[in-house]
């Protein structure tokens, strides 16, 4: 196997061994450790900020994606939405692979500010577009949470399988997303941005 391969298999394998481990927390426990979600994400904000920047510049993209990670960081806070709107305004002055991450990272935020879905929800989002910042994932993680909301609304029984955040119903959504992600790498063929070494240009 060529040095080559190996980078494009490794990135895929190692997703789904994290997005399984979550999806069996998040549909046996409801709950997934804060820790499984927020060190990968930091590390992936820092990668996409200094070393591999969206559309190979830091200047604005790099700058676009190390102000949505300040605006993860400050969530839980008003001031949030300064450094969200350094992250529009640089990701719109770069190119397609920044707007497609930032604007996701913006839109997970959204999703659990207005109770659609747990934070690992959103920092799981974040961490698919950073590796795979193309609007072709977003797509079909978009259309996975769809059916999967459809299933469960189906499906769900009141004393088994439901989750409330405040006084809203949800649903696991980290299987769904690991399901669009699959499916994208599958059809996509794309290396993720960290396959080193490899271009990531044609997103």
């Amino acid at each position: 196997m060529s040095q080559g391969t190996t980078a494009v298999t490794l990135v895929p394998a190692l997703l789904g061994l994290w997005l399984a481990g979550l999806s069996y927390g998040d549909l046996r426990t409801h709950n997934v450790p804060a820790w499984a979600t927020a060190l990968p994400l930091a590390v992936l904000g820092l990668l996409r900020t200094l070393v591999i920047p969206p559309d190979g510049a830091v200047v604005p993209g790099g700058v676009a994606v190390g102000s949505a990670l300040l605006m993860f960081l400050l969530s839980d806070t008003p001031a949030a939405v300064f450094p969200a709107g350094a992250a529009a305004f640089c990701a719109g002055l770069s190119g397609e692979q920044a707007q497609v991450l930032v604007g996701s990272w913006i839109a997970a935020l959204v999703l659990t500010d207005v109770g659609l879905w747990g934070a690992a929800d959103g920092k799981v989002l974040a961490v698919l577009t950073a590796l795979y910042p193309d609007v072709r994932l977003v797509a079909a993680l978009g259309a996975a949470l769809l059916v999967g909301g459809v299933v469960t609304l189906l499906w769900q029984h009141p004393r088994s399988g439901e989750r409330r955040i405040g006084n809203r119903r949800t649903f696991p959504a980290i299987p769904w997303l690991a399901v669009g992600t699959m499916l994208y790498i599958a059809v996509s063929y794309q290396p993720s941005a960290v396959s080193f070494g490899l271009s990531a240009t044609s997103f």
